[in-house]
Formats: structure tokens, sequence, C-alpha cells
């Protein structure tokens, strides 16, 4: 039997802000211990070999070289591809989440090759246990039904945090599938990416903003996804006065009255949603604000800064999206 050599933690840099199915991924830090022989129950890999990883919800001896991941969480899902390992399942709607960023995805990917199964709330054991699979990769939000999908196959739970949290996520997924190297160069092809971006997009105030059955919310804060892709490319957001709105804690959002719209009038640039690609969503954004009459009296709106991008480039969780959603700002801007 190898003997396993613990590693120190590392502390990794750093919302429930959307619906689950808008944003779905998984975080205390992952410790992964040297690879030794499979033993039966770990869930050998092709190779016979296993790795144990201490994860959020303990410890679980998982296979060195996982081929056949499954992943209720669709950012995680997203993470899996750019790592260069396709998932065996994920969650409902991959097509979506997949398809908003299809221009930088592989170009041989199939998505139809991998099998929905539930969502992060309403789990499909079946269609699960049906895949095989040799890992399960969730979030926390899974801790309930933790022992029943161990009892299908290893299974590592990753914290949520928050959705500014995505790139923590990243990387601690990344290392639980043991492609920390992998992950490594896609942080250093976004700060490349990020480095390249001309001035202007960092001399522009960007509000991050969606309208919510009357009421508005701003995702600008670095708690949110938007707002930490900001963060990331030093570009200044907008937030609201202290004391107006109200803020749930850990949610990564202030949700503003409708009749505070004028909040955003200093931003130079309106970023907002549209979540029509998905079931249920049949509106885009732009459309719900058009009935605020504040709307028209932004002087973003009337000088034509009003940028609007899909749902899960907005809100993707993953790093093609932050990319795009970057591409995007950099275009309307310049």
């Amino acid at each position: 039997m190898t003997k396993a050599i613990e590693v120190p933690k590392i502390l990794l840099p750093e919302v429930e802000d959307v619906t689950r199915r808008e944003f779905l991924i998984g975080a205390a830090g992952l410790l992964l211990l040297p690879a030794g022989c499979g033993s039966g129950a770990g869930g050998e890999g092709a190779s016979g070999q296993t790795r144990t990883v201490e994860h959020w919800a303990g410890t679980t001896e998982v296979p060195a070289e996982p081929s056949r991941v499954v992943t209720l969480d669709n950012t995680i899902a997203a993470g899996l591809v750019h790592l260069g390992l396709t998932p065996a399942g994920a969650a409902n709607e991959i097509d979506v989440q997949l398809g908003e960023v299809r221009e930088l995805l592989p170009e041989d990917l199939d998505v139809g090759d991998i099998e929905e199964v539930g969502s992060s709330t309403e789990a499909n054991l079946e269609a699960i246990a049906a895949i095989d699979p040799d890992m399960i990769l969730a979030s926390d939000f899974e801790e309930e039904i933790h022992d029943q999908l161990s009892g299908t196959a290893p299974t590592v739970l990753v914290e949520w945090g928050s959705n500014g949290d995505w790139r923590r996520r990243f990387r601690e997924a990344a290392a639980a599938v043991g492609r920390s190297e992998r992950a490594e160069e896609v942080e250093v092809e976004y700060e490349q990416m990020i480095s390249e971006l001309p001035e202007v997009v960092r001399d522009t105030t960007v509000a991050f903003i969606r309208p919510d059955n009357g009421p508005f919310r701003i995702d600008s804060t670095a708690e949110a996804f938007p707002g930490s892709v900001a963060e990331d490319a030093g570009i200044p957001t907008l937030e609201p006065p202290e004391g107006v709105g109200e803020v749930e804690e850990g949610s990564g959002f202030v949700t503003v009255s409708g009749e505070l719209l004028d909040v955003v009038a200093e931003a130079g640039l309106i970023v907002v949603p549209d979540f029509s690609a998905l079931p249920g969503e049949d509106s885009d954004s732009v459309s719900r604000f058009e009935r605020n009459p504040l709307w028209e009296r932004l002087p973003a709106v009337q000088e034509g800064k009003v940028l609007q991008v899909p749902g899960l480039v907005y809100n993707g969780g993953n790093h093609y999206a932050a990319e795009l959603l970057l591409r995007e700002i950099e275009s309307t801007l310049s």
C-alpha cells in the first residue's frame, strides 16, 4: 500500500444571486494526496490508481485520471470542458449553458454527447447511475443527496460560496479531477486576454443591472459574476449609494426599487442580460426596463450605451463567459 503524504492546504484567492438554473455550479480548499494503488472501493480510473481528495463533505478516494465525470452544476460542466474533459453527464439545459459560449468551445465538442441528469435541486439518480460514472463532482447544494450520489460513484462536493467565487471553484474542480496544470494555463490565458484589452474599457463606469418583477438588481459587486469579471479587468462598476437598496448577505446583488432607477445615471455603460433562451423566460431585460419611464432619461440610454448579452454570458460562472462578456464590453466602448 502506498503511503499517503499530506500536502499543506493552499488558500485559494478568491451569488445565491440567481435562480439555480441560471448559475449552476459548485469550496473549502481541496487537499489532494499523491496517487496510490487502487483498492477497489475508491473508484479506480483506467490506470487503476486513485488519489484522496479532502473536500467540503469530507475525504473521498477518486480515480487518478477520471474519464466519466458527472456533475449537477453546469458551470462546473463548462469548466470541465475548458480543462479538456467533456462531462459524461450534466444538469438540464447544459445545451443552453454551452450554446451561449459556443464560439469559444472546442470545434470537436458535441454537446449532444452530454447526458442530462436533472438539476441541482431535483437530481435524476437513475439517469446518473445509468451513465456509470467513475466520479461525481458537484457543489454543496447537493449535501442532502451526497450519500446517495456516493453510492453510485466517488463524489466530491465543492463549496459554492458566492457567484463571484467562480475562479476558486474552477481551480478546486480542476484539482479534484487531477487537471490543475491545465487550470493554471486557463488562468494565464484569461489574464493575458485581460492585459490586451484597450484602456478605454477601464475609463468607463459600468452598471450591471437586471429587472426583477418591479424592482431591479445591481450585480456590480465583486460577489456577483459580472462584477467580479469587471474587477478582474480593472473596470470601474457602479454600486448604489449607501443605504439605497436591500442587500442579501452573500447574494452578490443589491435589490433597488424601480422608482430609484436614476441611481444608474452615473454609469457610462449599462449591461443587462437576456435570459430568453431559458425555458419559461419570454422577455428580455431591455424590454422590461423600457416599461419604466425613468429608463429613457438615463444618459447611457440616450447615448446608446446599453449592452444586452445572453443571460449565461452575463452570469455564466466560467472563463468562456467571462471572456465573451469582456469582449462585448470592449466592442461597445470601442
